[in-house]
């Protein structure tokens, strides 16, 4: 009876007290503008990707890395090995036709392909974040995707979350970048990227 009575007045300073009393954390839904990175996803399609883009330099510094070094180094080692063949399959060629005609098949396969007149989206950093995650998922047709974006009422920390609704068990890979455009977020803020997967309702036919 002694240690119920202990417990009741334990529970009842606890309830009572003038402490404050922890709270649970609750993110309320930002706002966000989904943009395409078409020239970025063409290059580097498969990867992994987490990335928060603060600033233009950050966002050149992405640009670097997802297009402009990977078509470099492609472009590197392709070149000359195209040339060759071409040289040995068209004798009668200038070598600026040569130069021209590899060019023409470069870009008329991936990595290369579709980017020789790309343009970077042009965003204002002053005003936006830029986020993006990978999204990678597989079944018998495209998902669907769910994006949310959240902020804590209580402190810095912000959630990017995307659910995945895949139909069907086929093996299908889809490789998916998704990119969102955000209200600035301060440096050093806490950004948790989360993805979640369900299997929906397929009819195969």
């Amino acid at each position: 009876m002694k240690k119920i009575n202990l417990l009741f007045v334990f529970l009842f300073s606890i309830l009572f007290s003038s402490c404050d009393l922890i709270v649970p954390e609750d993110f309320e839904k930002i706002s966000y503008q989904q943009i395409e990175m078409k020239c970025m996803d063409l290059v580097s399609i498969g990867d992994k990707l987490q990335t928060i883009i603060f600033s233009q330099s950050d966002y050149y510094n992405l640009i670097y890395q997802r297009f402009t070094k990977p078509l470099q180094d492609y472009w590197t080692r392709a070149l000359q090995c195209t040339i060759e063949n071409i040289r040995n399959m068209y004798p009668n060629l200038t070598e600026q036709e040569i130069l021209n005609k590899a060019i023409d098949i470069i870009y008329s396969y991936a990595p290369f392909y579709g980017t020789k007149d790309c343009e970077h989206p042009t965003i204002d950093f002053n005003r936006y974040t830029l986020l993006g995650q990978s999204a990678h998922s597989g079944g018998c047709k495209r998902p669907d995707y769910k994006i949310e974006f959240r902020k804590s009422n209580f402190k810095n920390e912000y959630i990017f979350k995307i659910t995945i609704t895949r139909y069907g068990s086929c093996e299908m890979g889809v490789l998916k970048k998704i990119w969102i455009l955000v209200p600035k977020i301060p440096k050093g803020s806490i950004v948790r990227f989360e993805t979640e997967e369900f299997v929906g309702k397929y009819d195969y036919e």
